[in-house]
């Protein structure tokens, strides 16, 4: 009698570790483009950002690159000095299109 209820027990312990597994879920759906945030890089942002300037990265004094988010929409911002002046950009880091820009000549 003793054994019957020590394997009876050992079977519900197994049991019930059987059930102590991950509640991991593979998605249904592979993700959508929206998803995919990879996008641009920012060498591409930059190259974006120069040829709207008409420069080259040779015409830089410095040059800075950082990758946001604003209203939800991942960006770079980029602020680079050529000359006398210096620039800002906003890019669209999934895109590529220009947000907005400013140059400010000394």
């Amino acid at each position: 009698m003793k054994k019957n209820t020590i394997f009876l027990a050992l079977c519900l312990f197994i049991l019930l570790l059987g059930g102590c597994g991950t509640n991991r879920t593979e998605p249904s759906e592979p993700p959508s483009a929206a998803d995919n945030t990879a996008g641009i890089t920012e060498q591409d942002a930059m190259k974006a950002a120069l040829e709207h300037a008409g420069l080259k990265e040779n015409d830089l004094t410095s040059r800075h690159i950082e990758k946001d988010s604003e209203n939800g929409k991942e960006i770079y911002e980029i602020e680079f000095y050529a000359g006398s002046s210096e620039y800002e950009y906003e890019i669209d880091a999934a895109t590529g299109k220009i947000l907005g820009w400013e140059e400010d000549a000394d």
